[in-house]
């Protein structure tokens, strides 16, 4: 028996399905997954029927206090990358929580809502600082490992035919969800045993050969402090010894009439001078928060648009420039091409957010107000150069010092930088020196894009292995 769309369909619009291929859900985005998958190499079975036992969400985040380290530590989605590897920094602990949130070796976590639905992460517990458990917008899966091994389960997860189902059973509308009962229904190719641990083996050769070039990276960008102050004549100072007399100071009441007298702010004082250049008070040398005058336009003008989440506390650079009609500025910070916007507030403050406001639409715009605007005074100053100098790692430990405001929303204020003096080379050395970080930003950046596509390669050759096509060139 054959079906036939009527005339007044529209054939783009519309597509016809069996009662088979609509067995989980009526879903045509689904169906249309299904169709252009390739056949497993292997014999196919649910997730489900690997199961040790059923699937476990995590514990709720009320009354959870840090209190000592050797408390279980607690796993959130935040604290999982997009590889499934743990961040350095774990969240609150507990001194009591049901031992089923406790996490043993071979659990996987498949993350159910939000951004992030479908991340996972496989805890192993010589990997984790600590006891673990788990977050509620996480699930727990356990596996018997004589059919399935959970490092293979993992290692599916971060396939890109994964990738798209979850792309596919999310739901479209509201928050992106995926509950147990739908990562159940997970189609996993059942590859033997022996082929799963070669599986697991290229896998965890390819992440190594990823860390080995991001730790590469990483050491370059880390090491630009170093460069710069050395251009400078600036040799790091040793830090004192958390003593009691090394945390006394004498202070002149002229020169704390008005401003902090906390030990914070005045133990250790901000000090560039090398002796190789003059130093200069920065705002004699920039407007510090200055006026912005935008162009008379007609409403609608679309000029750039900079939320905090646009700027790269990675690179110091503004990463992605949105737009928004001029007449919205309203309450937000504005600047102009070639002022540097630095974050102001914790924890992008301390995490480097900073960056200098080029190519913009228009040639202004605004963006969140947890930005301090920096103007050069004059040609002498290289905006660059001046970015590079905000953004070393010692005049942000001296900013945390400064913090003014409550726990979670401490900020540093305007008087921080007016108190602020800066070594003032001649422009041309501005200039090399700005250029010499450039490219060392620049080299950072493909060392973290070739781990990147050399990672998704290996993918691309694992996930042949086991869906039957041919493996990538």
């Amino acid at each position: 028996m054959s079906f036939t769309l009527g005339k007044a369909m529209n054939p783009p619009t519309v597509f016809l399905a069996s009662r088979f291929e609509l067995r989980d859900r009526f879903d045509p985005e689904m169906v249309l997954f299904r169709r252009k998958t390739h056949s497993f190499k292997y014999p196919g079975s649910k997730l489900r029927s690997f199961y040790a036992e059923p699937p476990q969400y995590g514990a709720g985040e009320r009354g959870l206090e840090r209190e000592s380290d050797d408390q279980p530590r607690y796993i959130r989605i935040t604290d999982i990358d997009e590889y499934g590897i743990l961040t350095d920094g774990l969240g609150a602990t507990a001194a009591t929580v049901g031992q089923r949130y406790i996490l043993g070796d071979g659990d996987l976590l498949l993350a159910r809502s939000g951004n992030t639905v479908g991340k996972s992460y496989l805890h192993k517990r010589a990997h984790a600082p600590a006891v673990c458990f788990f977050a509620g917008y996480l699930i727990r899966f356990r596996f018997r490992s004589t059919e399935i091994l959970p490092e293979y389960a993992f290692a599916f997860t971060q396939l890109p035919y994964y990738k798209e189902w979850v792309r596919a059973v999310q739901r479209a509308a509201g928050q992106p969800n995926i509950n147990a009962r739908e990562y159940s229904n997970l189609d996993i190719p059942a590859a033997p045993i022996s082929v799963q641990k070669k599986i697991i083996t290229l896998l965890q050769d390819a992440y190594a050969a990823k860390r080995r070039r991001d730790d590469e990276a990483r050491s370059l960008l880390f090491g630009i402090d170093g460069v710069l102050l050395a251009e400078l004549g600036i040799s790091p100072k040793a830090e004192p010894p958390s003593t009691l007399k090394s945390r006394m100071f004498q202070r002149d009441f002229s020169t704390v009439s008005g401003k902090r007298i906390d030990p914070a702010s005045n133990w250790k004082h901000l000090s560039f001078d090398g002796g190789k250049f003059p130093l200069r008070r920065l705002r004699d040398v920039a407007l510090i928060n200055p006026i912005t005058r935008f162009p008379k336009s007609a409403p609608g003008t679309q000029v750039s648009f900079v939320p905090m989440d646009a700027v790269s506390d990675v690179f110091g650079e503004i990463a992605d420039i949105q737009t928004r009609p001029i007449e919205e500025a309203g309450s937000y910070t504005p600047f102009q091409n070639g002022d540097v916007i630095w974050a102001k507030i914790t924890p992008c403050m301390e995490n480097g957010k900073a960056a200098v406001a080029d190519g913009l639409v228009e040639g202004v715009g605004y963006g969140s107000t947890e930005f301090h605007v920096f103007r050069r005074r004059s040609l002498e100053l290289c905006p660059y150069f001046l970015h590079h100098l905000l953004r070393l790692r010692t005049v942000r430990e001296h900013a945390r010092r400064n913090f003014t405001g409550s726990s979670g929303h401490q900020r540093v204020d305007e008087d921080f930088f007016y108190r602020m003096e800066i070594p003032f080379p001649p422009m041309k050395i501005q200039e090399r020196i700005a250029a010499q970080t450039k490219a060392t930003i620049a080299q950072a950046r493909k060392l973290f894009a070739d781990a990147d596509a050399d990672l998704e390669k290996a993918k691309g050759d694992i996930e042949a292995l086991i869906l039957g096509k041919e493996a990538c060139v």
